[in-house]
């Protein structure tokens, strides 16, 4: 019989074939890797969204339950502009009631040591008196703004002086984003009259 070919491979075929699975096999891990990161990132992003809602939500709530007395100092609402290297950085003081008494609550922007720009709660006992609680309710923020909406008003509003209360207020949210930050507000509609 005549000297034929076996029907193995040859170590050349294995080789080749050895680097073309390490190629395909290393090119879905760099796509597994890269799909797994951007989806984080999306859920990171989504999750951050989520917290700029829900402290929109939960300011607008309290803002739109403030208390009012003419008479009363501490009553009403007190809005302070800041600024932060061009971002901006509003402080709102107001007075609402909780289940366990009124309380004057502020949100303020204040910056941590690593030059973030950060919203903290401030919340004092008109009654009882105390030491204030502060709790950071968004960390590393672009900005925020409160600012009235009626007529006549800009960055400033108290109403200890003004005697009366705003009808309208927008409260906004900067949160860092690719193009300069990505802003979430709310409009907050007080329900009191001048005449209180």
């Amino acid at each position: 019989m005549g000297a034929g070919r076996s029907n193995g491979f040859t170590l050349i075929e294995i080789l080749v074939a050895l680097a073309i699975s390490a190629v395909v096999v290393g090119s879905a891990y760099t796509l597994l890797f890269t799909v797994k990161k951007g989806t984080a990132g999306v859920y990171e992003k989504m999750r951050e969204k989520e917290r700029a809602f829900n402290f929109l939500s939960m300011a607008r709530k309290e803002i739109e339950s403030i208390y009012y007395a003419r008479d009363t100092d501490y009553t009403g609402i007190k809005i302070e502009e800041k600024d932060f290297y061009g971002k901006p950085a509003s402080r709102v003081t107001f007075t609402c009631f909780f289940k366990d008494g009124m309380k004057v609550i502020s949100y303020d922007v204040v910056e941590d040591k690593d030059n973030r720009l950060n919203i903290v709660k401030t919340i004092a006992d008109v009654v009882k008196g105390g030491k204030p609680i502060k709790i950071t309710v968004l960390k590393d923020v672009e900005g925020f703004s409160v600012q009235v909406l009626d007529d006549g008003y800009d960055k400033v509003y108290d109403s200890t002086k003004l005697k009366k209360v705003p009808k309208d207020v927008k409260i906004s949210l900067l949160l860092k984003g690719d193009k300069g930050g990505e802003e979430f507000s709310q409009i907050c509609s007080l329900m009191l009259s001048d005449a209180l």
